[in-house]
């Protein structure tokens, strides 16, 4: 993904190098950093700042591949739905970008400490797990339809409390 971002207000800056610091890496602190990418299971995480104001960070969450869904598939319908309830509750919004089904959240940098901002990433890698999941399960049910003289294996629905 190919991203053109506007120099990173300091703030940005400080809030990504204490992250890092929190993580066990180190970084020379005035060092500039235009975004950050990191790399979790099939996720990918970025941090850059938000394109248009200027105290908030852009945090993406790479959730799932568009590109195996067809233009007109039912999914496209109930993402569209999802996101339309989540957006508001959650905070989170599902984008879909080029090839890529992501979610992105706007926060703000000066009510966010480092240790807040894992806590965020945290939650958005748990949401694009539940989100890819939800998309796999959805894109089954929408397969052909099964003949009325297909047998079907009976399964078993197991609740833990």
């Amino acid at each position: 993904m190919n991203i053109n971002l506007p120099a990173a207000p300091s703030e940005f800056g400080a809030l990504i190098h204490g992250f890092l610091a929190d993580a066990g890496h180190e970084t020379a602190s005035d060092t500039p950093i235009g975004a950050v990418e990191i790399t979790s299971g099939e996720s990918a995480v970025v941090l850059r700042p938000h394109p248009e104001e200027a105290n908030v960070l852009l945090l993406e969450v790479e959730a799932a591949e568009a590109s195996t869904l067809e233009d007109d598939s039912p999914v496209w319908v109930r993402l569209h739905r999802l996101n339309a309830e989540m957006r508001f509750t959650t905070g989170w919004s599902i984008v879909v970008e080029d090839d890529a089904i992501f979610l992105a959240r706007p926060v703000s940098i000066s009510a966010t400490t480092p240790q807040m901002l894992g806590s965020l990433i945290l939650e958005g890698l748990d949401r694009a797990e539940g989100l890819r999941a939800a998309i796999e399960a959805a894109s089954r049910l929408d397969g052909p339809p099964l003949d009325a003289g297909e047998s079907v294996e009976p399964q078993m629905l197991v609740q833990h409390a």
